[in-house]
């Protein structure tokens, strides 16, 4: 599978982030991580999805945790590229996020649609634990997108289902599909108390990114 690290452009803190991913990939996962820039609120992410006939479903809007909805829909979309790239190389595609490190070797593993790879985020104490070795997702969702892998044929069950459905949460409560699988142990964990949604939520310096049109 190839690993790509999203990772935003020009930000000291998300590139030196990244670097530290695309380190720990060589020097412990062996693997060669390639870097793919992030959507942000500058690529104004509602005009993208209305432009591919996706719609921002209400959940997102009603925003429940406070954060800037603009920079939780780039991020959906950061993923939703990663989907397409998938579908269009015809390859499986391990997706990490800036703060992604790896802990072990990436094992070589068959999966037939979506498998995670890391460690889960937060609410680990909610999280149950698989059994060592790849199998059958048995929790309700990922807690957090920073270490999964699709196949091109996953990444096309995903991208039917956002354009059916719509956008209808952020990228890591959409991701709780049946058909899903894991692998432990996990590889991969996140490592930082940087968040690109908290970012942009709360960094006055970049509202000029934000899109404020509530009705696309």
């Amino acid at each position: 599978m190839k690993p790509f690290v999203i990772t935003i452009k020009n930000h000291k803190d998300s590139e030196k982030l990244s670097n530290r991913c695309i380190e720990t990939g060589k020097n412990i996962g062996k693997v060669d991580v390639n870097v793919f820039e992030a959507s942000t609120p500058k690529d104004k992410p509602f005009e993208v999805f209305k432009d591919m006939n996706i719609s921002i479903g209400p959940k997102m809007r009603k925003n429940p945790h406070k954060r800037c909805i603009e920079s939780q829909c780039a991020c959906f979309l950061s993923h939703y590229r990663l989907w397409q790239k998938s579908l269009e190389s015809n390859e499986n595609i391990l997706i990490l996020e800036h703060d992604s490190v790896f802990t072990d070797v990436l094992p070589s593993i068959t999966f037939k649609y979506l498998v995670n790879l890391a460690k889960p985020f937060y609410a680990i104490e909610r999280y149950k634990r698989p059994n060592p070795g790849l199998q059958s997702f048995c929790n309700v969702k990922l807690h957090g997108t920073h270490g999964y892998a699709v196949t091109p044929s996953g990444a096309a069950k995903i991208i039917n289902h956002v354009k059916i459905h719509g956008v209808v949460d952020a990228v890591d409560n959409f991701l709780n599909f049946s058909w899903m699988e894991e692998y432990y142990p996990w590889p991969i964990e996140a490592n930082s108390n940087f968040s690109t949604i908290q970012l942009f939520a709360e960094n006055e310096s970049l509202k000029s990114l934000y899109t404020n049109d509530q009705n696309t």
